[in-house]
């Protein structure tokens, strides 16, 4: 993996933010990559499984628009898939990203490219129903629709609309959405609520200057890792992630005490990278990336994994 060149440094130096935010810096040997297989090239999402142990960190991960109705649980010491489940009558119009609480697995069906978008849906599976015992199992799901009130148009704007979403997470009995936002490049925040099973209004909260395209989202509240984080990359193809401290008694994180910025790189050195979770076991964060050509140059699909002492000092 390269390191930042001073191209980088100099992109980084344009950006401009509505707070404080520290940049820090991730020495490459700190990294370490696993690679994944093919039956997840186009993987879109990440999430730490709590049935790892320390010795085999567990993550589900699953490919996006237009593949498989399934989602694949692999080990992250060598990327085995060790279980699939099959969303039985799911379409994957556009799965982006898979999140939990105590009792569900959510998957996301929400990616917008076009902008156009009327059938914005969550698949909620029952975790008391997934067998460990079964390597392959069809189970059954709950469907929770929802739309942005704000969004008056439905026309094709492909990659130029800010109603694009591959990044949610649980928290707090409500589902937490972070846009990607083609044209204004920033990230709002919206929250769902996962009991309710009729077509809802997504509640509009908080918007944040971010500067690139947010693809993944993952909140910890384990001491050593706690914090809200952000993944995604720039149009010119250099990602990031954000930290959020958790407020206290609040839900709108970007008002946050301390806002950090990690570039990671170039994409084509991690991947295109859409997954973002952490391992609290190991005190890690990581990160996955599907398969990209770019330009004339390519990388693998991967999961990367670093100290989260870096970001949470």
């Amino acid at each position: 993996m390269k390191k930042i060149c001073f191209f980088l440094l100099a992109q980084i130096s344009i950006f401009t933010w509505a707070q404080k935010v520290d940049t820090l810096s991730l020495a490459t040997e700190k990294i370490r990559s696993i690679n994944l297989p093919d039956t997840l090239r186009e993987i879109s999402a990440l999430e730490f499984d709590d049935r790892s142990t320390e010795t085999q960190p567990l993550f589900w991960g699953l490919n996006d628009s237009q593949n498989k109705n399934e989602i694949y649980l692999f080990d992250g010491n060598n990327g085995k898939i060790v279980q699939t489940l099959i969303l039985e009558g799911a379409d994957n119009f556009d799965w982006e990203e898979i999140t939990q609480d105590e009792n569900f697995l959510y998957i996301g069906d929400f990616g917008n490219n076009l902008g156009s978008r009327q059938n914005l849906s969550i698949f909620m599976i029952e975790k008391k129903d997934i067998d460990p015992k079964k390597e392959i199992q069809k189970i059954s799901y709950t469907t929770l629709s929802f739309y942005y009130p704000e969004q008056t148009s439905y026309q094709i704007k492909n990659r130029a609309n800010n109603f694009d979403l591959e990044a949610f997470f649980a928290y707090n009995g409500k589902l937490h959405l972070f846009t990607k936002e083609w044209e204004s490049l920033q990230t709002t925040h919206y929250t769902i609520d996962p009991k309710i099973t009729t077509k809802q209004a997504a509640k509009k909260i908080e918007t944040f200057p971010i500067n690139y395209l947010v693809t993944a989202a993952f909140i910890s509240e384990h001491q050593e890792t706690a914090g809200v984080y952000l993944l995604g990359y720039t149009k010119e193809g250099i990602a990031f992630l954000n930290w959020f401290t958790i407020p206290e008694n609040s839900e709108k994180f970007f008002s946050a005490d301390r806002i950090i910025s990690l570039p990671l790189g170039f994409v084509v050195d991690w991947g295109q990278l859409e997954g973002v979770s952490v391992n609290p076991q190991r005190k890690e964060i990581c990160v996955s990336g599907e398969e990209i050509n770019y330009k004339g140059l390519s990388a693998k699909q991967q999961m990367h994994c670093f100290p989260a002492e870096i970001v949470i000092k």
